[in-house]
């Protein structure tokens, strides 16, 4: 599959804080007590 760089990086940082038993949400749906570690994602390219 074909990525640009920046969503490489998105994968591997999300796998990494996931595997840390940390929760990866998107800005739009999270909830902040899923996990001790609660992580969004923003983008302004998700607007």
């Amino acid at each position: 599959m074909n990525q640009f760089p920046e969503q490489v990086a998105r994968d591997l940082i999300d796998k990494l804080m996931t595997a840390s038993e940390w929760v990866v949400h998107v800005k739009k749906v999270f909830k902040l007590t899923a996990a001790v570690g609660v992580a969004i994602y923003f983008s302004l390219a998700d607007k």
